[in-house]
């Protein structure tokens, strides 16, 4: 014995009650389970009212967060160059995924400003990699909306577009870096000794607590695993790890979660 359900109309996306437009027409098996049903059918009606008010309430606190961080628009505007923080963006938000509800540009950068500290940080060395204006600017609003305390990115190096920073406290970055890397947290890359820095190509995924070290040249589409030590050229389309670090698999696919 059971309740059957059939439910009609139409469902424009699975699983948000906001957005469900569908009649459920609840058919008893038997006369016993009518009750049943008809409490059934009052918790769905609670249920959509209850995930309303929870996405209203999350709605309004976004809003107000992005509002408080209103004043950091000044500086992202005096960007003249604003591909590789718009792009830089637009990979966080294909990252976080459905996590990231608003939409537009300036929008989107609000929400990431104001709920992460390590976008706080890469929009900082972004602006004081941009200009005079912008680095003053940048140092100043950096006491009043902090990013991640300990991670460093050296300003004076070349980072491309679209790096995406996964928790990195502990971090350093002190490289010449290519597009659409990944870093996890407690990273060290920079010098061994004074004989350089390394340079990361394209589609790179370091992942967290790896150390990249000295005047060394990583490859595109590389994975660097968890811990490693690279002190060697890494070639194209790789995964490398251990200490010292070793090719462990070829790949022609990009680098996993990059």
């Amino acid at each position: 014995m059971g309740i059957a359900f059939i439910k009609s109309g139409k469902l424009r996306k699975l699983g948000t009650w906001d957005e469900a437009q569908a009649e459920t027409t609840i058919h008893y098996v038997t006369s016993a389970n009518s009750g049943k049903a008809k409490s059934f059918q009052g918790d769905i009606q609670v249920g959509q009212m209850s995930s309303r008010r929870g996405q209203m309430g999350w709605y309004v606190v976004a809003g107000c967060r992005m509002a408080i961080n209103l004043p950091v628009l000044v500086p992202y505007r005096l960007i003249a160059d604003r591909r590789k923080l718009d792009r830089d963006v637009e990979r966080w938000c294909e990252i976080y995924g459905d996590e990231v509800l608003v939409k537009g540009r300036i929008s989107r950068f609000l929400y990431l400003f104001s709920r992460l500290e390590e976008f706080r940080s890469l929009f900082y060395f972004r602006a004081k990699s941009a200009g005079i204006a912008s680095r003053i600017l940048a140092v100043l609003f950096r006491k009043i909306y902090k990013g991640t305390p300990s991670l460093f990115i050296n300003r004076h190096c070349e980072v491309g577009e679209g790096l995406f920073l996964q928790h990195c406290f502990s971090t350093i970055v002190d490289a010449n870096i290519g597009k659409d890397c990944w870093i996890n947290q407690q990273v060290t890359i920079g010098y061994k000794d004074d004989g350089g820095i390394p340079t990361i190509g394209d589609n790179v995924h370091i992942c967290a607590g790896a150390k990249v070290l000295g005047n060394i040249k990583v490859g595109n589409n590389v994975v660097v695993g968890a811990n490693a030590v690279v002190v060697k050229d890494v070639p194209d389309n790789c995964i490398v790890g251990g200490v010292p670090a070793k090719i462990i698999r070829r790949t022609e696919e990009p680098a996993s979660g990059s």
